[in-house]
């Protein structure tokens, strides 16, 4: 594997994570655009594997044997061990990734979009959103009722 398709990767990685996207989300998009095969698409696949089981992103990385020791130790410097980590509070699950229309919106158009993507199967939903999605259901302002309370509690919310 050449080191230039490695440095194209870990930027881009690096693009994604600092715009907010989880890690593993991340690797699958960097996953289903690179469908072509060969190592580095075998490695994303792996990595995508590991994370899906609990593994942090630098022993995904260590465990394709592509990527340079000197990357897996500049990442696993800045990860978080989880053994390390403890747990006090779980929430109640909470609605990602929403689609949402501004209001105003045609509400015939609303629900038909809504039905769609309700309907849709778990593969279809991994073909449109990557293989770390199952679905969608439906959810409604309120639903995000314990997020806005956390934002106001840390004064990230002020409304």
């Amino acid at each position: 594997m050449n080191y230039l398709g490695i440095s194209a990767f870990c930027e881009s990685l690096a693009m994604m994570i600092n715009a907010g996207i989880k890690v593993n989300e991340a690797v699958y998009l960097l996953e289903s655009k690179n469908e072509t095969g060969g190592q580095l698409a075998e490695a994303i696949q792996s990595m995508g594997k590991a994370l899906d089981e609990g593994s942090a992103l630098a022993p995904a990385m260590k465990q394709t044997g592509l990527f340079p020791e000197y990357a897996v130790r500049m990442i696993e410097a800045g990860e978080t061990d989880p053994s390390k980590v403890s747990v006090y509070w779980t929430s109640d699950d909470l609605p990602n990734d929403g689609i949402c229309v501004p209001r105003g919106f045609d509400p015939v158009l609303k629900q038909k979009i809504r039905d769609i993507l309700v309907g849709l199967s778990e593969e279809k939903a991994q073909s449109l959103m990557g293989s770390g999605y199952n679905g969608f259901v439906p959810a409604a302002h309120k639903d995000y009722g314990i997020i806005e309370e956390a934002g106001r509690l840390t004064g990230k919310l002020r409304t």
